[in-house]
């Protein structure tokens, strides 16, 4: 699972710089592209090539849909998101995923909210005062990619006083509104 988290990181912080070079309808046609070409290759490493045509067309069309439904077209909102606010922002906005994949579990498939999910789901990292939620920035500059204007910078300036008193207001909102385990 971290392996996994900080791989996604990684893709999400580098397709920041990507997205601006080649725009996200074509990044993310490229990486989709690839990740069909390993798809194939690994098909072709496991099975004869013979087994491909023994699928069911009905099989095929699912395939076509979960490929385009599942796959392309989150992976293109995503790089128009990134495009649009930036991959700080976008990763941010990206963590409401897990929490309401979460919620959609207990509340449509019944699934029990164990003391284990809550932990997991409410941990906050002993360093949470040094260190922000995006990469290793400090809370004061995750405020002014936030807020990246007003009230924290302006003319290219940023005025670190107001994002720091911004951040410590924070810190103390999230540290008595935390769940304790």
């Amino acid at each position: 699972v971290f392996a996994s988290t900080l791989s996604y990181a990684v893709y999400l912080v580098y397709s920041g710089e990507e997205v601006k070079r080649l725009g996200a309808l074509r990044l993310t046609g490229l990486a989709t592209s690839v990740a069909c070409l390993f798809c194939i290759l690994q098909f072709l490493l496991l099975r004869p090539l013979a087994s491909a045509w023994q699928v069911a067309p009905p099989v095929l069309w699912l395939s076509l849909l979960n490929a385009t439904a599942c796959t392309f077209a989150p992976v293109l909102m995503v790089m128009m998101a990134i495009e649009r606010v930036g991959a700080a922002l976008a990763s941010m906005a990206g963590m409401i995923g897990p929490l309401s994949t979460i919620a959609m579990s207990v509340w449509i498939l019944g699934e029990a909210f164990t003391a284990w999910i809550a932990a997991g789901t409410a941990r906050i990292p002993e360093d949470w005062r040094d260190v922000g939620t995006i990469g290793d920035l400090p809370v004061w500059e995750n405020a002014i990619a936030e807020h990246y204007r007003k009230p924290f910078a302006s003319a290219g300036i940023v005025r670190r006083g107001a994002a720091r008193s911004f951040a410590r207001r924070l810190e103390n909102a999230l540290a008595s509104s935390a769940p304790c385990m």
